[in-house]
Formats: structure tokens, sequence, C-alpha cells
């Protein structure tokens, strides 16, 4: 009986693995049980009932008079529930019209602050998290590190306790890179979509302020973030009763902000008891509308039409301004997808109605690859980092494609540097670069007790041992093995000769030196100071090898073992290493011996 329960306790368990597994996607295997991280976002969160919109006690609510002069027809939108598609057929002329009217600028213009900066503008650091990060995507955080190093730009990497400290410590330590633009900060979070939740940090006229949207009610540290980082930043928080996911923002820095009409779709409003002539829809968007503008202090509210279907319907996912009075849209071949092609061409022809400062906005179009069945490659999902731009790519997309969106970038800021980062491993999450990201404008500060690398790693007591590196003992008995041996197998003069230098006699000890001496000289030919392409750092190294199209460097400083691409190297470094082929090949692993027994050089 006890064997007949145990089998069945067994196939139970199998068959309820097979089943979960069947149920995750392609990358399933990857992911810890009760992991969070599978999926980006859910599409929608239950929507929000902000307090604000209700009436004043006591009196009744006054509906809006109707700018065209007759009531627009009435619309039966519901609310989304689960994950039910959204019909593109919903958003009619009518109400587009309407949201065309609440967007218009305001015509008494208030105080400037708080004010809402542009992404364009000066960067006193980036923020990134590693509170969920699994280790699959480890390589993205490496790539935008190693992009960044040598800009003016400090990363902050945020973390949850102890043990992330050291994993990060271990992880950034496998670049080949200099570090010193980056800093850890112990800030406890649920996941390591920032620009979500993370504060929206707006200037005041002597400090700043850290706006706090409602956020999704399931992550309680991550709804804490944008609190808790301005106390910790002596930025005053300001709570905000409406929900708003920070993709699904963008400013230009003078008052205009771009949303999609997701806005209207997390902060819906119902009225307990409308009147019979009542539009609701106007009001209900009217109210979102003249909420958001008044709590954010933004002087104009453009609402776009966002991509179908994607999951986040956020507006970083096709736009972005690269300044006050420009904004770059993303293009779709109207051939492969024009469904979509249409509604980007309309966004851009609106935001081009646009005039900031008395002038035009100027609207530029980057082109993206179509969709992979619900998955995007947003080209305008990018970092600005001060003097460097990242831009997210995808194994899936075509190399023209990458190119020119590189070129359109180049183009369109001269001066600015524009790097990729492979976004391949998180492209099944919905999410990419932008997302991942906060930005921290130069107005605002960072919290004390920010670390170094060189601090982390002191209280992470973490000094990276690559494995190539022998352990002192292990090195020690193989000298000694080898020293008995050939002892064993010279002569009797050669025996007295190491029997002197053993007693310490001043002729041995004069011979053993030159010796020494004799071949250090020879190692040292193969020490050199390798310089890469864009002579952003040095790297002072043994040649001890060749792997494929690759060269084995070993560091003089602390004998650790890298390979580097021979082509990433200066054209100087290049030639040398071709002239010495033979003597590395050669003589490398006597070098690397040598190197280890005597690690006073």
């Amino acid at each position: 009986m006890k064997n007949f329960l145990f089998h069945k306790a067994v196939v139970v368990l199998i068959g309820s693995f097979a089943f979960s597994f069947q149920l995750g996607d392609t990358n399933a295997q990857f992911y810890r049980p009760g992991y969070q991280q599978r999926y980006y976002q859910p599409r929608y969160q239950q929507p929000y009932r902000p307090p604000v919109y209700r009436r004043p006690t006591g009196q009744p609510y006054a509906p809006s008079v109707n700018p065209y002069g007759q009531q627009p027809p009435q619309t039966n939108l519901q609310p989304p529930v689960g994950n039910r598609p959204y019909n593109p057929a919903q958003q009619n002329a009518t109400i587009r019209t309407i949201e065309a009217n609440f967007s218009k600028p305001s015509k008494e213009k208030g105080s400037p602050f708080p004010r809402l900066s542009g992404e364009f503008e000066k960067q006193s650091a980036i923020l990134l998290s590693v509170s969920d990060l699994q280790y699959q995507h480890n390589a993205i955080l490496q790539e935008i590190v190693k992009k960044s190093a040598g800009h003016n730009i400090p990363l902050v990497i945020l973390f949850n306790d102890e043990k992330q400290l050291k994993s990060t410590v271990k992880l950034l330590d496998e670049i080949e890179c200099d570090l010193s633009h980056v800093s850890l900060y112990e800030l406890n979070l649920d996941t390591i979509w920032l620009r979500d939740f993370g504060p929206r940090l707006a200037e005041t006229e002597n400090s700043s302020v850290s706006m706090d949207f409602f956020y999704n009610g399931q992550r309680p540290k991550d709804d804490r973030f944008p609190t808790t980082w301005g106390k910790l930043s002596q930025a005053k928080p300001q709570k905000i009763e409406w929900t708003l996911q920070g993709g699904n923002l963008l400013s230009n820095g003078k008052g205009l902000a771009l949303v999609t009409t997701r806005i209207f779709e997390d902060n819906y409003i119902r009225f307990p008891n409308p009147t019979q002539n009542m539009n609701v829809e106007y009001e209900r968007r009217k109210i979102v509308v003249e909420g958001f503008k008044k709590d954010c202090n933004i002087d104009q509210l453009m609402i776009l039409e966002p991509l179908h279907p994607e999951a986040t319907r956020h507006v970083d996912m096709f736009a972005t301004f690269l300044a006050a009075d420009h904004v770059l849209v993303a293009k779709l071949d109207p051939r492969k997808d024009p469904s979509n092609a249409r509604i980007l061409d309309e966004n851009a022809k609106r935001l081009s109605q646009i005039k900031v400062d008395g002038k035009p906005m100027r609207v530029d179009r980057i082109m993206i690859p179509p969709r992979q069945s619900k998955y995007w490659s947003p080209y305008t999902n990018i970092i600005f980092a001060n003097d460097l731009v990242l831009m997210p790519v995808y194994d899936s997309d075509p190399p023209t494609l990458i190119r020119n969106a590189v070129n359109t970038y180049k183009r369109l800021l001269p001066g600015v540097a524009v790097e990729t980062v492979n976004m391949t491993s998180m492209q099944k999450l919905e999410g990419a670069l932008h997302c991942m990201t906060s930005n921290v404008p130069s107005f605002a500060r960072l919290p004390n007790g920010v670390m170094s690398m060189d601090v982390a790693r002191k209280k992470a007591k973490v000094g990276y041992e690559p494995r190539t590196k022998l352990p002192t003992k292990v090195a020690q008995n193989k000298k000694k093995k080898a020293s008995s041996q050939q002892t064993a197998k010279v002569s009797n003069p050669q025996k007295q000769q190491l029997a002197d230098r053993k007693n310490g006699s001043p002729v041995s000890k004069q011979a053993n030196s030159s010796a020494t001496d004799s071949t250090m000289a020879a190692v040292m030919t193969y020490r050199r100071k390798f310089v890469d392409k864009s002579k952003r750092f040095e790297f002072d190294a043994y040649a001890i090898g060749f792997v494929s199209s690759s060269v084995v460097l070993l560091n003089a400083m602390n004998n650790t073992e890298i390979v580097v691409g021979i082509d990433r190297l200066c054209v100087e470094d290049q030639d040398w290493l071709r002239k010495n082929t033979r003597k590395i090949l050669s003589n490398g692993p006597k070098v690397r011996q040598f190197v280890f027994e005597n690690n006073r050089l």
C-alpha cells in the first residue's frame, strides 16, 4: 500500500510539472518556480478608481458645456477586464476630437514649477535594478555597463541584500572594462522595471520633488519606491492620486507630455447617478486629462493611439523626444502591417501640428521591424545617457534596419555616441531597454551611502578569483614535486649546486639571481600595455596564447586570465601580436608558470 501511494505521488508530481512546463513559454526551463518576472506587466491591471473625481459634498455634478454646440453621441465603452483584447473600433472620431480639444495648452500659464524634465537633458545618473534579475539576462546588464564605460554617465545599480551585492560584484568584475562609472546602492524592490514604478523627479525653484503615482498593488515595494527615494535623496515626495506607468509618459521639459489612450483605461471613472443628457465618456475623459495636467503641472497633454496588439500600450514603444521641439516617431512598412503603419502615421501627423515656443514641432521617423507574433522591436525605447544613446536590438531584427536606425540617431543627434544593446533574452517578457532604467536629472541628488565598486568589493568580501588561477597551496605542491623529480635526475655536480643553493652559499645565490634575472628579462618581452581601438582603457598584461581569433592575456596585477578578440585591440597591438605569434604559442605556458611562481612581477 505504501509503495502504491509513493508511486502515485511521483506520477502526480511529474504530471503537474509537465503540465506547467507545457503552459509556459519556450524559455520556461530557465525560470524558478513562482518566478514573477515571466511577464513584463499584465496587459491591464484592475482599473484604478481615483478619489479626485468625486464631486464636492452637497453639490450636484454639473456636466461640462460641449464646445461643439451639440451633444456628441453616447458611447458604451467598458473598462478592460483581464486579458480581453483591445478593440480599436471603440476609438471613434468624436472621442478623438474631444481628446484633441483636451490636449490644447491652457490660455493662462501658471508657475513653471514643478517642471517635468526631458530625458534628453543633462542627467546625474541612470538607475538600474537587479532585484529579480535572472541569470539568462545577466549579459544585458553587463552590456549596458560595458557600452557606457568611458562616457560621462554614472550608473547606480540597486540591490536587495548582501547576497545580491556579492553576486552583482562578481558579475561586473567579469567585464573587460573600466568600472569607475559604476556604483551600487541597497534598496529592496520587487522587480527590475524601474521606469514604470520609479520616481518621476520634477524640478522646483531650489530643489526637486519625487512624484509618486499609484502602482500595481501586487508589488508593494515597487509602489513605495518613489516616496522612499524622495526621502533618501532629499526630494520632496508628492503623492498623485492617479495611476500612470513611467513608460507611458514622455515630457519635452516645456510643459508638453505624451501619453496613450491607456491613461483612460487605467483610471476608469464611473458616475453612480449620471443625468439623462450627460455624455459619460466625454466627462470621464475630461476629468482624467484635467486632473493629470493639474497634478503634474503640464500645460499640454497629447493623447496618442498605441500599437495593436502590444502588451504595455506605452508611448515609449513608438516615440521619444530628442529635444523640446523635436520628436522621433516609429515608422512601419504599410505592406507588412497596414493597420499599425496607419496608426503611427496618424500619430506623427498630430504631433507635427503641435507648436512649441510658437514654432511647429519637428517630427522625424525611424523605421522599425514588423512585429514577430506579439513581440516588437522598439527602436524608440532608448536610454538617454548624456553623450550616449543606448538602443535595444534583437536577434530577429534585419541587420540593415539596425544600421539604418543607428545612423538615424547619429544624424539627428550629432556629437552623441550611439550603441546597441542586445535585448533578445527579454523579448518574451515584452519589456525593453527604456523599461528597466530610470533617469536621475541633473537637478536631483543621489542618496548618501552610494558605494563605488571598490567599496562594494570590500563590503561583499569579494576578490574576483577566476578558475584559471591556481590556488597557492596547489602551486607550491606542484613546484616541490617538479623540483624533487629534477633533483633525482641530475648528476653529482648538479646535486652539489642544488645543495649549495639550499644552504645559501654566496656563489649559488649569485648564480640563482643571475638566472632569475635573465628569465625575467625574457618574460618581460611578452608584457605589454594593451589598448582597445577607442583608446579609452589600457590593460597591463602578458600575452600567453591564442584561442581562435582571440588572444589570451594574463593580468600583470592579479594573475587573472581573460580572452580578448584581436580585432578589438588597436592597430599597434595587432601588429605586435602578428610578429610574435610563434614565440607566444611556444613560450606562453612557460611565461604563465613563471609569473604564477614569481608574482612579485
